[in-house]
């Protein structure tokens, strides 16, 4: 391109003088003022090539054409006068929003046979115009250009035209009313006609199109210039720098000198250079055009490393390593770009978002410990635990347990209130001492009136140890149940090594009125230590050996359902005894809990059941549960609230890192679903396996909580950028 020092103006190389010059005009046209009798030039547009062009107004339509003469001289070249009518057919048959539109063409016979072409009258500048100010363009305008020359080169061979001479300024830039600019291919002079029908196409439209190519019109229109074609392959036709190896090396054109051109430009208007040195006419060697090529992102650093390889692969000197298609190649460098741009939004962004990550898992971990503890997350939990109770294998109770029961038999046999049954109950627990019981917890709240009685008071005198008796604390803060040790009892034993022979019965009932937790010790108003009456029968049980629980009640221990209740071994107490006489053995070494379990005695309770069992069991039932619980060692236990949070911190720092920094939300967010799945699975295998409560409704609500901040987070901050190359 040369820049008129006058006027600034760009024009060709092989253009003499600028187009911009009036005088010109004058000398060039005397009395042409007219051509055709239908077209008033008014305007000299540019001079080079093969032909120049004017800016014409069309005497009837009042429009404004661009008009193209291929000589100023008459009488026309014959083979130029070729080459004119072969543009005319070949812009003639191409209908494109990226191609110049041409409306008329023909000899003006009343000026010695000027041969004229009337094309759209477009208002812009030529690419190569654009890039002298604009040294390189932006990426966004260089993809623009390159996808509307892709699409016009590609409709042209599907309807059978090479151009053979893409370049620069043979691209004009449309201004748009948006301020935008659309390319249109202009200069079809060195057009050749092809038959695309063995191209490889996967668009069924282009196939169709192409199988209309080979009509009598384009088939007169090859033969016609056939002439012109086979002289072309005795010499090199085209732009030096922006011809392909192969027209070099007198090949016949195919399609794919054009993508090399498009190559060529894409080249030039990324880096603001040609690939290569143009070659001279006496260099125009295969060797000339193989040399390495710089990757255009070692020339303008503002250009992505991705690009290099899609943008050389078009320069490539062998034709079949290029893309047989312009848009699939320029689609591949949008997606270079478009692969460049999420590459260094990772690289800024991620040790940003990992922080906010972090900061968002911390938060929740602070504030988890309070949110488990709402009612409507405990109550599903619970519900959850009680779910793998009911799924898991039944478990034996502990051998070393025995029940006497008050039973519907015993009362139907002797209907006698409790209160007259003192001498009675003090003998017969006597006697199972006798039969070396190790300890014996009696799950009743004894009258007054027991105080007075000689067997019982002596029962109790003998074995203060190894005797467990029953007191409950009301709602009020009385205490019922000690007053049968009054008296004798108190003041043999003293008043403190009395009250140690009870064990409060009160439940630990969650709020949903289910009893989970087994109870070992209470805090009284105080602050001092009372037994639970299983706490305190597994104390006389195990004596000095029985490690005494710091805590009132452990996060840590369940009742361990699991054991079928009635499994424990039972005895009714009409039976007991015979079981003197007939099993002399079954009370050694055995801690023996005596209680009521009669229809109607109001004492039951809803506990965590199987499908075959109804849920409410009586209080000696659930106080023998806790004492076995206790036997074998608190089997069930659960991870308590500080380990769960040090394992969900990480994992919800994962998940706020993953919805923060990834692509789409729908892998990451499906990623949760399968891990909270697993984690709940999880933990009914584990308990099923090892007996130990993970909670689920936590971590999951924590995991949930920091997904929702994260995407909230998202939302604000915006995602990474899309991968999709279309612009």
């Amino acid at each position: 391109m040369k820049v008129c020092p006058d006027c600034s103006a760009c024009f060709d190389d092989d253009a003499a003088v600028c187009p911009s010059d009036d005088a010109t005009l004058e000398e060039s046209l005397p009395g042409l003022r007219v051509i055709a009798g239908k077209y008033r030039i008014d305007r000299l547009l540019g001079i080079g090539g093969m032909g120049v062009v004017f800016r014409a107004r069309h005497l009837a339509l009042e429009k404004s054409f661009a008009l193209k003469v291929i000589e100023l001289s008459p009488p026309v070249d014959p083979e130029t006068e070729a080459r004119f009518r072969l543009e005319a057919a070949a812009l003639g048959r191409l209908r494109h929003p990226n191609i110049v539109d041409v409306t008329d063409f023909g000899i003006d016979g009343r000026n010695a046979g000027l041969a004229y072409l009337v094309m759209e009258y477009l208002e812009g500048r030529t690419l190569a115009e654009y890039c002298l100010t604009h040294r390189p363009p932006s990426i966004e305008t260089c993809m623009s250009v390159l996808e509307g020359v892709a699409a016009a080169i590609d409709y042209a061979h599907a309807n059978g035209v090479i151009h053979r001479d893409l370049k620069p300024s043979n691209v004009f830039l449309v201004g748009l009313p948006d301020g935008q600019s659309k390319p249109k291919v202009l200069d079809f002079g060195l057009a050749r006609f092809f038959s695309p029908n063995g191209i490889a196409s996967s668009d069924a439209t282009t196939k169709r199109r192409n199988a209309q190519i080979d009509r009598p019109s384009f088939r007169l229109a090859r033969e016609a210039f056939q002439a012109i074609h086979v002289r072309d392959a005795a010499y090199i036709v085209g732009t030096p720098g922006y011809m392909a190896p192969e027209v070099l090396r007198r090949e016949q054109a195919t399609p794919s000198v054009d993508i090399y051109s498009l190559g060529v430009i894409a080249y030039e208007i990324f880096t603001g250079q040609v690939p290569q040195t143009p070659p001279q006419a006496d260099d125009c060697q295969p060797a000339a055009v193989s040399r390495g090529v710089l990757p255009p992102s070692q020339i303008n650093s503002a250009l992505p490393a991705e690009i290099d390889d899609a943008v050389l692969q078009l320069l490539s000197t062998r034709v079949s390593d290029r893309p047989d298609v312009a848009a699939i190649a320029v689609d591949r460098i949008r997606r270079a770009i478009a692969a460049a741009k999420v590459r260094e939004w990772h690289s800024r962004e991620r040790p940003r978002r990992l922080g906010v990550a972090v900061a968002c898992a911390l938060v929740l971990t602070l504030t988890a410990g309070l949110s488990w503890q709402t009612e409507p997350l405990q109550l599903v939990e619970r519900n959850l635990i009680d779910a793998r109770i009911a799924l898991s294998a039944v478990q034996p109770p502990d051998p070393r347990l025995l029940v006497i029961s008050l039973d519907d038999a015993t009362l139907a046999a002797d209907n006698r209130a409790l209160a007259q049954r003192a001498d009675e109950f003090g003998t017969v627990v006597d006697e199972i001492f006798r039969h070396e019981a190790r300890a014996i917890a009696i799950d009743l709240l004894l009258p007054e009136s027991w105080s007075t009685s000689t067997p019982f008071v002596t029962t109790v005198l003998r074995h203060p140890d190894r005797l467990t008796l029953a007191a409950l604390s009301l709602p009020t803060g009385e205490v019922v149940g000690p007053e049968c040790a009054r008296g004798v009892i108190t003041s043999a034993l003293g008043a403190e090594r009395a009250s140690a022979l009870f064990g409060l019965v009160n439940l630990a009932v969650d709020a949903d009125g289910v009893t989970r937790r087994p109870v070992v010790a209470f805090r009284d108003a105080s602050g001092g230590r009372r037994d639970a009456f299983a706490g305190r029968a597994a104390n006389t049980f195990f004596g000095d050996s029985f490690a005494r629980p710091q805590a009132d009640v452990s996060d840590a221990a369940w009742i361990d359902f699991r054991v079928d209740p009635a499994a424990i071994r039972r005895l009714s107490w009409i039976n007991v005894s015979d079981a003197f006489r007939q099993q002399p053995d079954l009370f050694r070494s055995r801690l023996v809990l005596i209680g009521g379990d009669f229809a109607g005695s109001g004492d039951d309770h809803a506990v965590p059941h199987r499908s075959d069992s109804s849920g409410r069991v009586s209080g000696l039932v659930v106080q023998a549960l806790i004492a076995n619980t206790i036997l074998t060692g608190f089997p069930v236990r659960g991870v308590s609230t500080v380990p769960a949070l040090l394992i969900m911190t990480p994992l919800t720092t994962l998940f706020g890192f993953l919805v923060l920094s990834g692509q789409r939300l729908t892998w990451p967010l499906s990623l949760l679903l399968l891990g909270l799945v697993v984690y709940a699975v999880t933990a009914f295998v584990v308990f099923y396996s090892f007996a130990l409560v993970l909670p689920i409704v936590g971590p999951v609500t924590m995991c949930v909580a920091a997904t929702a901040v994260a995407v909230a987070v998202r939302q604000y901050l915006g995602g990474p950028p899309s991968p999709d190359p279309s612009p």
